[in-house]
Order: structure tokens, then sequence, then C-alpha cells
């Protein structure tokens, strides 16, 4: 699978370097239904950014459907794991790439959601949207590299959960140890 992996980043890293960028991002949010806008800002202007989804649709790398994409969790899980080699590491897959795509998916998410949360009832049908990619992120983020973004995603989502009722679960995004009480 990993080499496999490789072949094909290198490829598209070849022809479409932006592409391989959006699939490391895409990796860190839930699997189906992202929106298309949700990762549009990585691009320069839409039409690179067409060019970029189309490739990798090409390559079997994401699935395309109106207005979302999707991402295999198999792939989705090579992408957010660092290249244990030693010798000839992947370079798609080296730490800090996929620390900063982690970086970029989190400001892009925080970006996109409304402010207030807990009370901002017109924003409430893009939080139901937006929220499984919010736990997509956060449960599969390591704690140890949390940022302020981090935080700031954190608090809003368990504001947006407890205007919602969801007390129980908003609780698990308030508490300091979250790797613990993760939902």
């Amino acid at each position: 699978m990993a080499r496999i992996w490789r072949i094909t980043l290198d490829a598209l890293h070849r022809t479409t370097p932006m592409a391989v960028d959006i699939l490391r991002s895409a990796a860190w949010y839930a699997p189906s239904a992202i929106p298309r806008a949700l990762l549009a800002p990585l691009a320069d202007n839409p039409v690179s950014y067409a060019h970029a989804l189309s490739q990798l649709a090409a390559y079997n790398m994401i699935t395309l459907e109106a207005d979302t994409l999707s991402v295999h969790r198999l792939i989705q899980t090579v992408a957010r794991t660092p290249d244990p080699a030693t010798t000839d590491a992947d370079p798609h897959r080296t730490h800090d790439t996929i620390t900063t795509a982690r970086h970029h998916t989190t400001a892009l998410l925080l970006a996109a959601l409304p402010d207030n949360p807990d009370t901002n009832v017109a924003g409430w049908p893009l939080w139901r949207t937006l929220l499984p990619h919010a736990e997509a992120l956060l449960i599969a983020a390591d704690t140890t590299h949390d940022t302020e973004n981090t935080d700031l995603l954190l608090n809003d989502t368990a504001d947006y959960l407890q205007g919602q009722g969801q007390i129980t679960q908003a609780i698990t995004y308030h508490k300091p140890s979250r790797s613990t009480n993760r939902p």
C-alpha cells in the first residue's frame, strides 16, 4: 500500500503539487461529505482548485460529488501517518508536512464555522454539516501537538454541542485531558 501511495503521490506532485496538499488536508476530516468549499482556500484560484480535485479523482484518491468529496479511510490514515522509514523515507509523509497539513486543516475549519455556536441559530445548519469534520479532526489529532486553533475548535465544538443539549458530549471537549475523554 505504501509503495503504491508513494508512486501515485510522486506522479501527482510532478503535475499538480497542490493536489497532494489538498489530499493531505482532507485526510484530517471525516471521510465522506467534505464540502468542496472547505478546502478551496488552499488553491490560488477556483480553476486550479478544480484541476487539483479532478487529478485526485483521476488517480482514485478521492471521490467527487456535486458539492462534496470523499476520501477512503485507509488513504486518510496513510496520509496522517509519518513514514517510519529512516532511509528512503516518503517525502509526502514527513512529520513536518503532516503537521503543517493538520494546522492548515484546523485553520480552514475554524474560518468556515459560524461564530457564537451556542446561540447563533442561523449558523446551526452549517455547524451540523461541519461537526463530523471537526470531530474527526479532534479525534485523529495527537493532543501533544494542540495549538491555540485546536483549543478554539475544541471550545467552539463544545459550545455548539452544549447549545444543542448534548451536554455529555460537550463536556468531553471541554475537559483539559481530552486524550482520555475523546468522544
